[in-house]
């Protein structure tokens, strides 16, 4: 199960990076701007 959750955010990540936009925003609300900088590298 975890595998295709895995998969499933690549091919959400590739497919339209412009939408994943704000769920990250709201994945990473609580995180400090480093610790989001940090996500977002990954």
């Amino acid at each position: 199960m975890i595998d295709f959750i895995a998969v499933f955010i690549t091919f959400f990540a590739v497919i339209d990076p412009v939408g994943t936009v704000p769920v990250f925003i709201a994945v990473t609300d609580k995180y400090d701007p480093k610790t989001r900088r940090r996500v977002a590298l990954l």
